[in-house]
């Protein structure tokens, strides 16, 4: 089974016989559902087939050999000048039925197949069908150079390459004269302009809308029926081109969908000319819920005022009393009373019902990453100013030590004194130009004179005795 990619889909031949057929990995753009398949009896309902081109462009031929065909089938087209190679998108009844209602179904069909796809035709379209990006990329460069004010979108090649067609978009008149004898001396071919709109190029070029599926132009729809802002105000909806633009930059197509609904349900409202006359109170219409059969008022013009919902049927009974010249009853007649909320005592404790439900939001380790303030830095800070401020605070002797820390805490003190002496020394032979001796050094030496001053002091008190 011989099958060949392209950007038209999946060609793939059945057989030896079978001719060639169109096939797509997921939902074809723009397909046709033969829903009047059952009413096909006669054979002149054979006689007319929708062939579908590039992007969903369909176009209706006369079957005059009577070959049996299929939906997706390749067959080779009469076209001006040359052949063409489509897809079979549609026969029997309902594509007799659609070419009358079409318009050239007034005009008469001159077009006609003349066989199914061959070989040679279709390797020959796929040769055609892999020139039409880079003409398009090169057609945009040409534009840009003229300075014409025009967007090419799209550029489709017949499939014998002596035709190709270049789809633009413009907001005024272009003339591509120029453009158009400079791409055909540079391809070859003969160039067919064919300019298009805002929704038909968003339909060409494909993409997704706001609800997230394909858009509409580019998968099922085929005419695009005008959308205006009638159509916003049939529905109530509030004007607003951001959520209402589609991808073309028009109204989306998807408002005339319902058009219809809200029209037939608007029927059923009382038509209003003025405020409703209540018992010493006007009430002013503010909008309308269609889904319920119900209609706002307010007390004051422009929903100002406290807001009154009526059904239908109060308020064609309030506009037949105002009709007869008399007044509805009192504003306290349509006001439903609040239902009382009862509180129900639980019977049970110690249940998950009881608790907060954002119990679990606060998170456990807040303070986790918040600093911690330097606590050297501020006892200092709090005892200079003490200092300052004269308002020190006495030391307190510690009566609870033992006279074992006592003992200790003294023998610190005197080897602090002693180093420090040593240290005084040292700074005092550095600032003299002699050389700095280590710490260990003046330790040794600061021991050497405290044992000679030992020495010194028992020789004395040995002296002092003998005397």
């Amino acid at each position: 089974m011989e099958v060949y990619e392209s950007t038209r889909g999946r060609i793939v031949r059945a057989g030896e016989s079978g001719g060639y057929r169109m096939e797509h990995d997921g939902c074809e753009a723009n397909t046709q559902y033969d829903w009047g398949k059952d009413f096909t009896q006669r054979i002149v309902d054979e006689s007319i087939v929708m062939v579908q081109f590039k992007n969903g462009r369909n176009a209706y031929y006369l079957n005059s050999n009577m070959l049996e065909l299929r939906r997706g089938d390749l067959v080779a087209v009469s076209s001006s000048p040359g052949h063409d190679v489509g897809a079979v998108a549609l026969t029997g009844w309902l594509a007799q039925r659609s070419w009358r209602r079409s318009a050239e179904g007034d005009q008469g069909v001159v077009a006609e197949i003349y066989r199914k796809a061959t070989q040679g035709d279709v390797e020959r379209w796929l040769s055609n069908i892999a020139r039409e990006f880079p003409s398009m990329v090169r057609a945009r460069e040409v534009a840009l150079e003229l300075g014409l004010g025009m967007k090419i979108a799209d550029v489709e090649f017949q499939a014998d390459g002596a035709k190709a067609s270049f789809f633009y978009s413009a907001e005024k008149r272009v003339d591509f004269r120029e453009l158009v004898r400079m791409l055909a001396t540079e391809f070859h071919i003969r160039v067919e302009m064919r300019q298009i709109g805002p929704r038909q190029e968003a339909g060409r070029l494909g993409g997704l809308g706001t609800c997230g599926q394909t858009l509409c132009c580019a998968s099922w729809m085929h005419q695009f029926a005008p959308v205006t802002t009638s159509t916003v105000k049939m529905q109530d909806l509030t004007p607003n081109p951001l959520k209402q633009a589609g991808q073309c930059g028009k109204l989306k197509c998807c408002l005339n969908f319902e058009v219809d609904v809200y029209a037939d349900a608007k029927q059923k409202l009382p038509k209003l000319k003025g405020p409703l006359r209540l018992e010493g109170q006007d009430l002013y219409h503010v909008k309308n819920d269609l889904f319920r059969d119900y209609m706002w008022f307010s007390t004051e013009p422009r929903g100002a005022g406290q807001m009154v919902m009526l059904t239908l049927k109060q308020v064609h009974d309030v506009l037949a009393l105002n009709a007869e010249g008399k007044e509805g009853a009192a504003l306290t007649m349509f006001i439903k009373p609040k239902r009382e909320e009862r509180v129900v005592a639980l019977d049970y404790d110690h249940v998950i019902e009881e608790e907060s439900i954002t119990r679990f939001d606060k998170p456990k380790n807040a303070n986790r990453n918040r600093k911690r303030p330097n606590r050297g830095a501020t006892n200092g800070r709090q005892e200079g100013s003490r200092a300052q401020n004269g308002q020190g605070r006495p030391s307190q002797p510690q009566t609870n030590k033992s006279p074992n820390q006592q003992q200790a805490q003294q023998g610190e003190a005197g080897k602090r004194a002693a180093g420090g002496g040593g240290n005084s020394q040292r700074r005092g032979n550095f600032a003299n130009g002699n050389r700095p001796v280590s710490r260990a050094n003046g330790q040794q030496t600061s021991n050497r004179q405290g044992e000679k001053g030992r020495e010194s002091t028992s020789g004395g008190q040995h002296g002092s005795k003998e005397q």
